[in-house]
């Protein structure tokens, strides 16, 4: 797809010079089941941002404090290179779970749509969970009633007792 690297400010020099890019998605077998981020809640300082749910880096992790929320929500939102058929996600705890469980999501509602000018239609809806409070370990949800998508949204309304969001990486699983 389309990428752009942009630069808004050199910290005290009118010089800057860039020797080496690297950008880097979801490793998958097949790019056609790779997961591309293009927008959500995250911190003013960039740290700790929605990216870090694809990169497959276990000690990345998502963190957002309740502030940033969007109505009422974090949102994560990507697309997939061709529509998909995901028949499960799983939802991985943070490399930071056993002090953090708390910030974990609790209700969250998983959304998709074929074109990016559709509505969005409900996959999957979660209330009352609990991810586990080991480091880096996943849940896998069914979705129960899997369709073909290439767009997705991933919004998370309440964590179990924090004010602030927490989780590792998020992941599709496929009936292939």
């Amino acid at each position: 797809m389309y990428f752009r690297l942009e630069i808004n400010s050199n910290v005290n020099s009118d010089v800057m010079q860039l020797s080496e890019f690297s950008l880097s998605i979801q490793d998958v077998d097949d790019m056609d089941y790779a997961l591309l981020p293009t927008d959500g809640t995250q911190r003013a300082d960039g740290q700790d941002q929605y990216l870090n749910l694809f990169n497959n880096n276990s000690q990345n992790y998502w963190y957002c404090p309740g502030s940033y929320k969007q109505n009422g929500v974090w949102f994560v939102e990507f697309h997939s290179y061709r529509p998909v058929t995901p028949v499960g996600y799983k939802l991985y705890s943070s490399s930071l779970s056993q002090n953090d469980y708390r910030r974990h999501p609790k209700n969250w509602k998983l959304y998709g749509k074929q074109k990016a000018s559709d509505e969005w239609t409900v996959t999957d809806e979660q209330s009352g969970q609990d991810l586990p409070h080991s480091a880096y370990v996943a849940k896998s949800y069914a979705i129960s009633n899997p369709r073909e998508y290439q767009y997705f949204r991933y919004e998370v309304s309440e964590v179990n007792g924090a004010s602030e969001l927490i989780l590792g990486h998020f992941e599709f699983i496929y009936d292939d």
